[in-house]
């Protein structure tokens, strides 16, 4: 099956995997209290994020000079290499 972009961050949103798309520069990013509060203190508080692209182009783009997106996908085994890079998904469901 097939899945189009909406209908996969759809059903990762209503599984509690993940927030709608939004934009960390107009929206800000969606903490908990006692994440705002440790943010407010000077806490170190890792929030762990991904980013949307336009198109397979836009992410060759922007994560070829973001050094921990490359070792960030290398811990996790995920292939780094330009010419992976695909506009396709098309996921095994169930």
């Amino acid at each position: 099956m097939k899945l189009e972009f909406e209908e996969w961050a759809k059903y990762g949103w209503e599984h509690g995997w993940c927030s709608p798309p939004l934009c960390q520069t107009c929206d800000g990013l969606p903490m908990t209290l006692q994440e705002e509060l440790a943010l407010e203190t000077g806490e170190e508080h890792c929030m762990h994020i991904l980013r949307l692209y336009q198109s397979g182009e836009d992410r060759i783009d922007a994560e070829s000079t973001h050094a921990p997106s490359q070792w960030r996908a290398s811990n996790r085994g995920w292939s780094v290499r330009a010419d992976r890079c695909t506009d396709s998904f098309e996921p095994e469901l169930e």
